[in-house]
């Protein structure tokens, strides 16, 4: 299967019609099983590469634009900025959840079956309150993406204590 024609079904999905270098590198790289780091500034375009995943993912490996199975993890340590994305990507017709202190039982109960193709989650609830849900999902998450990763030290202190 060709990784553009896969990228190009996730930006009609998100209702995008093109993607810069960068990015079609950076879902270019982890398509093909390799481990990624983008560091860009704000306002590049970072969000997207983690936003097509699902699509991207699943049309590379399946060939069908309408199966959309997969479950990628984004771990975000800011909760209010996670509830705004996945805000405009229900909108947007995307299976998005934040797992954090205000998911009702049904989205936590939805999120370990699998329903949601990008679970976001802080590492506070990625290790404390949701760790069960998450585990339950280890078998079908097909992709983690760390955003804010420069705060990854601080959550080890945190963690560590």
């Amino acid at each position: 299967m060709n990784v553009r024609e896969a990228i190009n079904v996730g930006l009609t999905k998100l209702g995008f019609k093109e993607i810069r270098e960068n990015q079609r590198k950076v879902v270019e790289a982890y398509v093909g099983g390799r481990d990624v780091l983008m560091v860009a500034p704000t306002g590049s375009g970072k969000s997207l590469t983690f936003h097509i995943a699902p699509f991207v993912l699943d049309f590379y490996k399946h060939g069908e634009r309408d199966l959309v199975d997969t479950v990628c993890l984004v771990i975000f340590p800011l909760v209010s900025l996670m509830k705004d994305q996945v805000s405009i990507l229900r909108e947007k017709g995307v299976k998005a959840v934040v797992l954090g202190p205000e998911t009702s039982e049904t989205e936590n109960k939805e999120a370990s079956e699998g329903k949601y193709n990008l679970v976001f989650t802080s590492p506070e609830a990625l290790f404390g309150s949701h760790r069960s849900s998450i585990l339950a999902l280890k078998s079908k998450i097909q992709a983690v993406f760390i955003d804010e990763v420069h705060c990854v030290a601080k959550w080890l202190v945190f963690f560590l204590m």
